[in-house]
């Protein structure tokens, strides 16, 4: 599992990365959707609302509310105007939290199981079920957004979205 915004990666770090001009391929992490059949929001669905906000080669992976696509817009403005346009069309107030392709590879290289790093990750052999650290444990101690994701969807939205970029790039 990883946690986010601010818990990934240091804020200087984060601004570094998106001081990069032009087209920018993002990734949306919805937090509290299709959880237990509650908060529904259809992929299908919401892969046409991201297209409606003008984002480009949008795509989405698994149920659990991850986006990748492109935009050439501001982070903190796309995330705002995502979370409103959501909530009015499905009913869901889902924070998004947003990532650049330079930041989930700035967070998947910095994974501590693999090397030192920067950033809250947890390791949970026996599954997220049994510990009491979940993301509203973050939330309310330090005062920020959080979701979580684990390994192998972190490192499937990296793959989507250097995919994307190289799509760009040709």
């Amino acid at each position: 599992m990883i946690f986010s915004p601010h818990l990934l990666v240091g804020r200087e770090r984060i601004a570094r990365l998106r001081n990069n001009p032009g087209m920018t391929t993002y990734v949306a992490l919805l937090r509290g959707i299709n959880v237990g059949g509650k908060n529904a929001v259809p992929m299908r669905e919401l892969r046409s609302l991201l297209a409606s906000c003008g984002f480009s080669d949008v795509t989405t992976y698994i149920q659990s509310g991850n986006a990748v696509f492109g935009s050439g817009r501001p982070g903190p403005e796309v995330a705002a105007e995502l979370e409103e346009r959501i909530e009015q069309a499905f009913g869901v107030r889902a924070a998004v939290l947003l990532r650049t392709s330079a930041e989930l590879a700035d967070i998947t290289a910095n994974n501590p199981f693999l090397a030192a790093g920067v950033g809250v990750y947890l390791r949970l052999p026996s599954g997220v079920g049994g510990t009491k650290l979940m993301v509203d444990c973050f939330e309310r101690r330090l005062g920020t957004r959080a979701t979580a994701r684990n390994w192998k969807t972190v490192t499937k939205l990296l793959e989507l979205a250097r995919r994307l970029r190289e799509r760009r790039v040709r």
